[in-house]
């Protein structure tokens, strides 16, 4: 392995996405849990460790607590440690509170030309009524993963890794999003809004 400069860099987002509710969306199942965490510990010197996970979670509501966090640290010589997790969560009934967590934490601790990367993006959609994931969604879904799992263990720039990341998990919330208009929901794109957006690079 290649030397790398002593880098860290988390780049988390949270979009809200508001759909208008309709009749007739038959119930699915739940996908990915509530929560949705993935943590790499790295000490293992000239290395790369590399762990994502992506969740379709469904929340009936009335409380979006759902948490989505990607925690990575390096304790090592010329590695490279990065941990990406990507949530899509439906909110399918009222809501009385809204508070969704997304956190992007990466660390490096008495490390030696190490790099250490962590990605977090959370979307929520709400639909206000159950949605069914069809299994052609889910194979798509699943193909979705196995690029962001490569993409997680390329030799990228994190940079590159971003916008890559980004590509990706807007192709899996136009997956969800085609599921919710089979169920007939309407999106709109003037309801769409970052709620919460930061990237650091030190």
């Amino acid at each position: 392995m290649k030397p790398f400069k002593n880098r860290v860099l988390a780049a988390l987002v949270t979009i809200a996405l508001v759909l208008v509710p309709a009749a007739g969306a038959t119930a699915g199942i739940a996908s990915g849990g509530k929560n949705n965490t993935v943590v790499v510990r790295n000490g293992i010197d000239d290395s790369l460790r590399s762990r994502s996970k992506v969740s379709v979670t469904h929340n009936r509501g009335p409380n979006v607590t759902n948490r989505n966090v990607a925690n990575a640290r390096s304790s090592c010589v010329d590695c490279r440690t990065v941990a990406v997790a990507a949530q899509v969560v439906l909110v399918e009934g009222p809501v009385d509170t809204e508070a969704p967590v997304n956190a992007a934490v990466a660390v490096n601790v008495e490390c030696s030309s190490c790099e250490t990367y962590a990605y977090a993006r959370q979307v929520v959609l709400k639909p206000g009524s159950p949605v069914t994931i069809g299994s052609g969604a889910r194979d798509r879904i699943s193909a979705v993963h196995a690029e962001i799992r490569r993409i997680s263990r390329s030799d990228l720039t994190f940079p590159e890794m971003d916008a890559a990341l980004d590509r990706q998990v807007n192709r899996l919330t136009s997956i969800v999003e085609a599921e919710i208009a089979k169920a007939g929901e309407t999106a709109s794109k003037r309801d769409r809004k970052v709620v919460d957006e930061d990237r650091a690079d030190h």
